[in-house]
């Protein structure tokens, strides 16, 4: 008898993190699909590329290529099982600018006239959206066999990165005519949680020394501080 169930190849690109890891090795236990998961540890385009192929020339289903540093909060499967052509899971971005500090997720929509990304909410239903540029992609089958070296970034004439890997394959993706979904509630954090309130006072220090640059530099003296209020994250910082 065939198994109905779908068949799932996940890879990691790079070295994932040990929560990426513990995540996605919990996936294994999910009945409702039959899953490999893969972490070779290798070059980021060359491995997402190497999981494509495998799906087209093999007997899978869906690819699930998830970024290293991040966990997925709700579990991939489930949008599998809505059989989709594609779904992304995106993770979060800090927006710092003079007059807004923010916090989103790296899904967006594209202006027809200038190609400018503009931040997509993410709806309750079935989203679509332009670009996932970050976190957890879902692709099937239909969409990779139509695709070649879908993971490889997009460059300019000078040789410069126009598209990274992600919103690379989603340009190729919707020229071919495929829709990129998101939903509410399916999305990716970074392997270490850091209280918003922290970032943000490590990048007004920044910002009070006249260097914009090293916000993220000092933030992560928070973490390795072990700060967890505003209060010792400033300390942390000024150090």
């Amino acid at each position: 008898m065939i198994d109905p169930r779908p068949k799932v190849l996940c890879v990691v690109p790079e070295t994932p993190s040990r929560e990426t890891t513990e995540t996605l090795m919990r996936l294994l236990s999910d009945q409702r699909a039959l899953i490999e998961v893969s972490m070779p540890g290798t070059e980021s385009v060359e491995t997402a590329n190497r999981g494509a192929a495998r799906v087209v020339a093999g007997t899978f289903d869906y690819l699930i290529v998830c970024e290293s540093q991040v966990v997925p909060v709700s579990n991939p499967i489930d949008l599998v099982e809505r059989r989709a052509p594609v779904y992304g899971m995106p993770s979060p971005r800090m927006v710092w600018g003079k007059d807004k500090v923010g916090f989103g997720y790296q899904s967006y929509s594209l202006d027809a006239s200038t190609g400018a990304q503009m931040q997509a909410e993410m709806g309750a239903d079935d989203t679509e959206v332009d670009v996932v540029a970050g976190g957890c992609l879902i692709v099937s089958r239909e969409v990779l066999q139509e695709l070649e070296s879908p993971f490889t970034p997009i460059y300019d004439r000078a040789g410069i990165v126009t598209l990274a890997s992600f919103a690379a394959f989603c340009n190729r993706a919707k020229n071919a005519g495929f829709k990129i979904l998101t939903r509410r509630g399916y999305v990716c954090e970074h392997f270490q949680r850091v209280p918003i309130g922290l970032v943000i006072a490590a990048m007004i220090e920044a910002e009070k020394r006249g260097k914009a640059e090293p916000g993220l530099k000092l933030a992560g003296s928070i973490i390795d501080a072990g700060g967890d209020t505003i209060e010792k994250g400033l300390q942390a910082a000024a150090q």
